[in-house]
């Protein structure tokens, strides 16, 4: 599989916090998208990067419904082709690899690029998307190993290849991160709201 893919699609977003998003491609010629979690967003003053450092044209279009969930809309065209998951029902391949991305506080200290990829299993339970990471961790897995990686996609590989964005990063579900679990927002969720 190449990562590389992944990457091209996301993006840094800087304004109240500096967090990820995930760049879209939804069939325009002029314009795309980026999804990302509101509470990155402040006084709608925002910098988008992609992943070269390139600044992109945006502007901030708004809160979805009640989600923690915010679109942003890039004055050019992406050229990323990743499925979105909009089948509430939809479920994993035996053979999908699952990862995230995003810009964590601490890891990146780490990471030649500023960003870092994890891999792991994405779970469901009733309309809530978790991600557990399955690879080693620092000993001190604190909130700094999360913070940055709100608005990054979630992402499921077939192996055929397919990319699909099954969900949005919205918070940690253990307070300490101990337990390595991430929360998100579905993509069809988002997609309905």
């Amino acid at each position: 599989m190449n990562i590389g893919t992944l990457y091209s699609s996301l993006v840094k977003v800087k304004s109240k916090l500096i967090g990820s998003g995930v760049w879209i491609n939804l069939g325009f010629d002029e314009h795309s998208y980026v999804l990302t979690a509101n509470h990155n967003i402040h006084d709608e003053k925002i910098e988008i990067f992609n992943i070269k450092g390139d600044e992109l044209e945006s502007s901030y279009i708004g809160q979805i419904g009640e989600l923690d969930i915010a679109i942003i809309k890039i004055h050019s065209k992406c050229d990323i082709n990743v499925g979105l998951c909009l089948d509430d029902h939809a479920e994993l391949k035996s053979d999908s690899k699952c990862w995230i991305l995003g810009f964590p506080k601490s890891l990146v200290k780490i990471s030649e690029y500023k960003s870092i990829d994890l891999e792991g299993s994405i779970l469901f339970y009733d309309e809530d998307i978790f991600f557990r990471i399955e690879q080693g961790l620092p000993d001190n897995s604190e909130r700094e190993h999360i913070d940055g990686f709100s608005g990054g996609p979630i992402f499921e590989i077939t192996s055929k290849g397919d990319i699909y964005l099954k969900g949005i990063i919205t918070d940690s579900f253990d307070d300490n991160f101990s337990y390595k679990r991430i929360r998100g927002e579905k993509i069809s969720t988002i997609y309905n709201n």
